[in-house]
């Protein structure tokens, strides 16, 4: 999604984020899905929309969506323990002049139940990618994500977690570069350029194994053909590998 300028959803119907818990979740034995429940605010007229799931071995869950009431659009998130839906809190930080323009949430557990989320928000000048943390309960401050020189807006994420908890997300913005940063111990470090503008790289996919390397694929354009090409995180050298045209 490109988005430059304020987003605005248009639909006058209101739409409700809905979890459905399979029963076998909960522990009993009949192997069928429960029956679907509001999880967003049911008792405020706003949109709720673009869900995103993430869940620990435990079987705690945490959603997050878009909820939105004229110009704002905010990051919503509930916690669910088990049993229950926890009661939803907005995770994203609203401008200094009180606008709130946020879509895209992304999210991932990792062996400690801690969760990241990142989203896109509108700066006043820019869609830039922001982070927060939930641990111990509470969600963290919300972190700007990338260098304060950029220049494009970012419009496509994608996030991973390792088995040691260290966090990549990568992101593709409106001028063809595509992005990374890493988090270790919750500390994001600076974001580093995966592949520049010059050949058009979109389409990003990225997953990690279990020794912590991380490979990111994406097409780029070569002799006016588009192309796969992979680049790896190695945590042998805490640094990625040179690029390789894979397809």
């Amino acid at each position: 999604m490109l988005l430059t300028k304020p987003f605005h959803h248009s639909r006058k119907t209101s739409f409700a984020i809905l979890a459905a818990l399979s029963l076998l979740l909960v522990g009993c034995a009949l192997k069928q899905w429960g029956i679907p429940y509001q999880i967003s605010e049911p008792l405020i007229e706003e949109d709720a929309f673009m869900p995103a799931l993430t869940q620990h071995s435990s079987g705690k869950a945490t959603a997050l969506w878009v909820q939105s009431l004229n110009e704002h659009t905010r990051i919503m998130a509930s916690r669910f323990d088990g049993l229950l839906w926890e009661k939803p809190v907005q995770i994203d930080q609203p401008t200094a002049s009180g606008l709130s323009i946020s879509v895209t949430p992304v999210a991932v557990t990792g062996n400690t139940g801690v969760v990241t989320a990142a989203w896109l928000q509108w700066d006043g000048r820019l869609l830039t990618v922001n982070s927060s943390r939930h641990v111990d309960g509470l969600w963290s401050q919300p972190e700007k994500l990338g260098t304060a020189t950029n220049i494009a807006d970012v419009t496509r994420l994608s996030m991973t977690v390792d088995s040691n908890g260290s966090v990549t997300v990568a992101w593709e913005q409106d001028d063809n570069t595509l992005m990374a940063a890493r988090s270790t111990a919750g500390i994001w470090q600076p974001a580093q350029m995966i592949s520049d503008s010059a050949i058009g790289s979109r389409n990003q996919a990225m997953v990690v194994d279990p020794q912590g390397r991380v490979t990111l694929l994406w097409d780029e354009l070569k002799n006016n053909v588009r192309i796969i090409q992979s680049r790896r995180w190695l945590p042998e050298t805490h640094m990625w590998e040179a690029p390789q045209e894979i397809g």
